[in-house]
């Protein structure tokens, strides 16, 4: 197996734990920001967070419940 597919199938599993939780998705995460035209960085600046907040909610952690509020209520 290599590291993409690892990568892959761990950003699938921990969608799949955000579904469960209600939580937005990280590609939910990337499509509100693109759709909204923003830069990853434009997008921290909005909602108060750091850039790399915003790349790792994109691509491996999951936001606790605070940050998912804040995620869909300032853009959505």
């Amino acid at each position: 197996m290599t590291g993409a597919m690892v990568n892959r199938n761990l950003l699938n599993a921990r969608d799949a734990y955000r579904k469960k939780k209600g939580l937005l998705t990280s590609r939910e995460i990337k499509m509100i920001r693109m759709e909204n035209g923003l830069s990853q960085k434009e997008f921290a600046e909005i909602l108060g967070l750091d850039q790399e907040a915003i790349v790792r909610y994109e691509t491996k952690a999951i936001q606790n419940e605070e940050v998912d509020c804040l995620l869909r209520n300032r853009i959505m």
